[in-house]
């Protein structure tokens, strides 16, 4: 289990939304929180479905605030949610706005639940052995396999530093232009135990970033969404996301 917080609001007086949104990121990095880079979503054109909070805007009836800026991070644990939201500095940022009349902050915290896999389908290709990997290894190369990322029917390994993935091509090319334009070139015939590989030269972390970012969607579920202070969020969190995760878990 994960937990993803979206924050939208109005950047402070004389900071552009990219820097405010920049500097939330940089301080979640404390709390080891996953952020998703804006650069990386820039650089792959992604598109990640379930991250735009117009419509939970509206349906607050919230009014947007010019200048709205929307960030988001994701923290591995409750633990690490509830130290962000007792960061002095993210405290005082967001007093700051308030003082100077930019409006409330909107919280929506989702528990993401990890997908281990697609339903398998008749096109979809059995994964690579450990035996056919081998054969393609050399002695020098060796990758860590992240685990909740290595899907039963993916179609192609994406390596970035010393971590691979294996995931859904046709998934990741409906999310990404960049993907899309290089599945696209025709590949060499190759034998059946061949796999297509693409080694990124992004940072592995931000690279499980936005691969988690397009495939655990699907296993998103929006399970408290209201306006919150930084102080509701250290307050009320624990209650209200493990008593929403049980009734969300036994409805499942």
């Amino acid at each position: 289990m994960a937990i993803r917080v979206v924050g939208t609001g109005a950047a402070p007086a004389g900071v552009s939304p990219a820097d405010f949104a920049a500097h939330v990121s940089a301080l979640a990095e404390k709390t080891l929180a996953l952020p998703i880079a804006a650069s990386t979503i820039t650089k792959y054109n992604l598109l990640i479905p379930n991250h735009d909070l117009s419509a939970k805007v509206a349906n607050l009836g919230l009014p947007a605030p010019p200048n709205t800026i929307i960030t988001e991070v994701e923290f591995e644990s409750e633990e690490k949610l509830l130290a962000f939201a007792a960061d002095p500095a993210f405290q005082a940022m967001v007093a700051e706005s308030k003082a100077k009349g930019n409006g409330a902050f909107l919280f929506a915290v989702d528990t993401v639940v990890k997908n281990r896999g697609f339903p398998p389908s008749s096109s979809s290709t059995a994964p690579p052995s450990d035996t056919a990997m081998d054969e393609q290894e050399t002695s020098t190369n060796t990758f860590t396999r992240v685990a909740d990322l290595w899907f039963s029917d993916g179609s192609l390994i994406i390596r970035a530093e010393d971590r691979e993935f294996y995931v859904s091509g046709a998934v990741l090319a409906a999310r990404s232009s960049v993907f899309s334009d290089m599945l696209s070139i025709p590949q060499a015939a190759s034998n059946s135990n061949s796999m297509s590989i693409v080694v990124l030269p992004d940072k592995s972390g931000e690279v499980e970033s936005f691969l988690r970012a397009v495939f655990d969607s699907k296993c998103v579920t929006s399970l408290m969404s209201r306006e919150l202070s930084p102080t509701d969020l250290h307050t009320a969190s624990c209650k209200s996301i493990r008593s929403l995760f049980k009734q969300w878990a036994l409805q499942w």
